[in-house]
């Protein structure tokens, strides 16, 4: 079996442990773990698509990635529809967004909560939920 994992800031520390845990876990498990992602400091959705679309082509078993904009989830699909496992971390989940599998909190569950917690308090009240931005994640949340 092998495993992409499109890491989305592989020189980021807390995305570098991440891809290190994977590689231990890999390791363990027998299976081939190939990470790929953007090189710098900045997150780069194009290239990280790109990635993806390259795994899918190359018949990779699964991929793993965090989709950080909208554009994922046609690629994911289509992963999905050549039989390749997708796996999102943070993403919004479900199949629908192209997720077999969705590792972390539900954004849209939690803003819910939070929104209907303070809805249920006495009194007028204004709520603003702050995101980095209106698509992806940012927009389920």
């Amino acid at each position: 079996m092998t495993v992409q994992f499109v890491n989305p800031l592989p020189s980021y520390p807390t995305w570098r442990q991440v891809g290190d845990c994977m590689k231990d876990e890999a390791k363990k498990l027998d299976v081939k773990l190939i990470e790929s992602g953007p090189t710098g400091q900045a997150l780069d959705a194009t290239a990280m698509i790109k990635q993806v679309r390259q795994a899918t082509a190359n018949k990779k078993d699964a991929i793993i990635t965090f989709p950080s904009s909208t554009g994922f989830t046609q690629v994911l699909k289509q992963a999905q529809h050549a039989g390749v496992v997708t796996g999102t971390i943070y993403g919004p989940g479900g199949k629908e967004f192209g997720a077999d599998y969705n590792i972390a909190p539900d954004f849209s569950v939690i803003g819910e909560k939070l929104v209907n917690a303070v809805s249920a308090l006495p009194g007028k009240h204004v709520l603003g939920l702050v995101a980095a931005a209106d698509t992806g994640l940012g927009k389920s949340w």
